[in-house]
């Protein structure tokens, strides 16, 4: 089964991305937009598990959580990975305690790494990915003019989530497994 940890935005902020993500579709077309209903933050993919796995998978992220208090975040300007004539993900900033995030991740890394379940990759960027395998061309500068005077929306995040991620020929279908709040 292919898992991984992620944050969900609150129902609020969930519905201020779908007004981005309106906005966004009037001047950029992607082959794949990430449906509103299944947005979320990935902190970590652990790839492919086996059942055996989640025992130690939970024990690790209990072990994560703990020390970090909630976190304050709130959306921030729309970005890509790639060069906007030819981006591969459209996705939304997130500003506010960033650093706690960071610390979030990072130590939900160190106990699934010292369990043997994980290895880190690539360095985290906190986002929010809206759409993949951009299909026009644009300028940065058209896009961050729609959200000059566009209000942030904040969330606070009480926990940490398992999925288990299953790949259909119309996008990946996410079953959340179990949550695990943070503890201060």
């Amino acid at each position: 089964m292919r898992l991984f940890t992620a944050i969900e935005p609150s129902p609020a902020a969930r519905q201020a991305i779908e007004h981005i993500e309106r906005r966004l579709k009037t001047v950029i077309r992607c082959k794949r937009w990430q449906p509103v209903e299944t947005i979320h933050l990935t902190m970590q993919f652990l790839g492919e598990k086996q059942e055996a796995d989640l025992p130690q998978i939970d024990q690790a992220l209990q072990t994560a959580v703990k020390g970090i208090p909630p976190i304050s975040l709130h959306i921030g300007p729309p970005g890509v990975f790639g060069h906007t004539q030819r981006a591969r993900v459209l996705w939304l900033s997130l500003n506010g305690e960033t650093d706690a995030l960071k610390t979030l991740q990072k130590q939900t890394a160190e106990a699934l790494t010292e369990a043997g379940l994980y290895k880190e990759d690539k360095p985290f960027r906190p986002h929010i990915t809206l759409g993949r395998n951009l299909e026009t061309p644009f300028e940065l500068e058209e896009v961050m003019a729609l959200f000059r005077h566009t209000p942030l929306t904040e969330w606070t995040v009480e926990a940490l989530h398992l999925y288990r991620s299953t790949l259909t020929p119309a996008g990946a279908i996410h079953h959340k497994l179990k949550t695990y709040p943070l503890i201060p």
